[in-house]
């Protein structure tokens, strides 16, 4: 059976193929070709995860909390990762990555900074593995309006 595909959109096998295809592809492509590299998007991610798992390692879950929303508010999404997530890897791929960074918030308060830290982990690899895709494929930034 043939599934029809709003126009200008690709199939879900059509992504999946690029993903491949980028992933497999990037250790030929010069990392931050044309200025710009998700990979060091994917990386501020990461320092603001290192600051929350920092801040709860010191007992200070405000700080924790806030650090995390720095890292899906001011990087993830002010800086178009999660836009650049949706619209090339698909929906259901950014919104796992979306339900990581949930799992952080409601680990504050219940669970030990280890937990936090293995999650938070787990996070910045997924994105970098993510970033290593978006930059093979030639992603702009410029170009993904959040909505």
């Amino acid at each position: 059976m043939i599934r029809s595909v709003a126009p200008g959109r690709p199939s879900q096998t059509v992504r999946l193929f690029l993903l491949v295809l980028a992933i497999l592809m990037a250790p030929a492509l010069p990392a931050g070709a044309g200025g710009f590299s998700w990979s060091e998007v994917a990386e501020a991610v990461a320092v603001e995860l290192d600051d929350a798992v920092a801040a709860y390692r010191a007992g200070d879950s405000k700080e924790t909390k806030r650090a995390l929303t720095r890292a899906y508010f001011g990087v993830f999404e002010g800086r178009k990762m999660e836009a650049a997530l949706r619209k090339t890897l698909g929906q259901t791929h950014t919104f796992q990555v979306e339900r990581q960074f949930a799992g952080l918030r409601r680990v504050i308060g219940k669970q030990p900074a280890e937990s936090l830290a293995e999650k938070a982990a787990a996070l910045a690899e997924q994105l970098r593995k993510d970033a290593v895709a978006l930059d093979a494929a030639g992603v702009p930034a410029e170009v993904y309006d959040a909505r």
